[in-house]
């Protein structure tokens, strides 16, 4: 390729990671022509980075994309350090805004890259290039001479140094800019070429950093670790970070003693995060074990519950969460109990003197015969009742054949099985009516258990 046939570029940019795509946002709004160049042929999906300030938001608004990026974060989620009895030992949480944005946002990086690169086409003198390496470059007097090349080797992910080998050729091309700009991260070539060692200070500590994504579409299975934790446990220490739709992170410092190959096992990353598992609400734990024992023996469509509780055994934190109790425990009627669709009630039951916890659970499947559908009922109770001695049916169970019009399913006929609980606390530090909170501390102490007996059979 002679000097005809170079390119000629205002700057070139070597990297299209975050740094790399704001300042290509920045010259190009100012109209200066800008070549991209980025070594991953594809998008690398993986998620790094985590949180931004509002200094950082000051620049995303100067490229216009402070408002669109900011609708997919978490903005001023409290960050806690947490001691190894679960007690808050302090909180960070500022709400001043001195620079009209939150301190505090919470980003899923695949998110926040994808963005800012598909809105880099609303500048024509912005050109990206994917694929293509920075091989080489030499310093000149009105700028930079710079080759690339098709790139050869590369990897897709972070969880390992597997890399794969392009089919291609190289196809070397050349550039001209007046400047150039190294944006090409922790393993820049354009440091490399200079002499520049990377400068600047790391944990010297190993983590293990496990990315989650909920399953169902409202994330209820994270919705218990909604702050950015600093678990403070001299034994191991736990970072726990939630991200918006749903993804969250979890990082585990390595002890001494501890194997990057044993700590990437499945079996140990499920002993790690069974530390914190979430429970069902009390109305959950009372009615999904009827609904999964109908579920044994014929299909669910429909089910819906009603929990009834006194209100004097209703905190502050349940009358300050009852729409997320209604929806955690619909869900749950669905994923747990196996019901196509769920619904969930709560009352507050104000009677004096206080009432037991009362539960109506009511269950429509297809058409299957009463006395399995009874049978595995009152097996389904035998087993709760091991760990909470006072639930009970309060009746005996009823049956209809019935044809209904079920909100989202339409017209389904087929078996209605109702059966009507009671929940009597065991009375020996809480009341006897407040069975939620017996069925609840039983069922943790039941799950504790369970996690226990499973860990044990994992050896040391």
């Amino acid at each position: 390729m002679n000097a005809l046939d170079t390119e000629s570029f205002d700057v070139v940019i070597a990297g299209l990671g975050p740094t790399g795509l704001v300042l290509a946002h920045l010259l190009g709004q100012r109209g200066h022509r800008v070549l991209v160049l980025e070594r991953e042929p594809v998008f690398y999906g993986n998620a790094r980075a985590v949180y931004t300030d509002d200094e950082c938001m000051r620049v995303f608004q100067a490229v216009n994309m402070a408002d669109e990026l900011q609708q997919r974060m978490l903005r001023e989620t409290p960050c806690q350090w947490v001691a190894p009895d679960g007690s808050v030992m302090a909180q960070y949480c500022p709400t001043e805004r001195p620079f009209g944005w939150p301190v505090v946002n919470f980003f899923y990086q695949p998110y926040l890259e994808s963005t800012l690169a598909e809105r880099l086409e609303r500048y024509p003198n912005v050109e990206v290039r994917r694929g293509r390496e920075l091989t080489q470059f030499t310093r000149e007097g009105d700028g930079v001479t710079i080759v690339h090349e098709a790139t050869q080797t590369y990897r897709f992910t972070d969880s390992s140094d597997a890399k794969t080998t392009a089919n291609g050729p190289p196809a070397p091309r050349t550039v001209h800019a007046r400047w150039l700009i190294g944006a090409d991260g922790g393993r820049s070539t354009v440091r490399t070429l200079l002499g520049i060692e990377m400068t600047g200070k790391s944990f010297p500590e190993p983590w293990l950093v496990v990315d989650l994504k909920a399953k169902s579409p409202d994330a209820s299975g994270l919705r218990h670790v909604p702050y950015f934790n600093f678990f403070c446990n001299p034994d191991g220490p736990v970072v726990s970070c939630p991200q918006p739709d749903g993804h969250h992170r979890f990082e585990f410092m390595l002890m001494p003693g501890d194997t990057k190959e044993e700590m990437e096992k499945p079996e140990t990353v499920r002993r790690l995060l069974s530390r914190y598992v979430n429970m069902v609400t009390c109305g959950g734990q009372a009615t999904i074990p009827i609904v999964a024992a109908v579920s044994r023996v014929a299909k669910v469509h429909y089910a819906e519950i009603v929990a009834a509780i006194s209100s004097r055994s209703a905190g502050p934190g349940t009358r300050a969460n009852i729409d997320e109790f209604v929806e955690t425990t619909a869900s749950a009627l669905e994923r747990v109990g196996g019901a196509t669709r769920g619904r969930a009630i709560l009352i507050l039951n104000p009677a004096e003197p206080p009432q037991l916890m009362r539960d109506t659970v009511f269950v429509l499947s297809d058409d299957a015969d009463e006395s399995a559908v009874r049978a595995s009922i009152e097996a389904m109770v035998a087993e709760v009742q091991t760990y909470v001695p006072g639930y009970r049916l309060k009746q005996e169970l009823q049956f209809d054949h019935v044809r209904v019009s079920v909100p989202g399913l339409g017209e389904v006929s087929g078996l209605k099985t109702s059966a009507f609980l009671e929940v009597e606390g065991a009375a020996d530090y809480l009341p006897a009516f407040a069975g939620n909170l017996d069925i609840m501390t039983s069922a943790s102490r039941a799950t504790g258990e369970r996690i226990a007996r499973f860990l044990a059979s994992q050896g040391p």
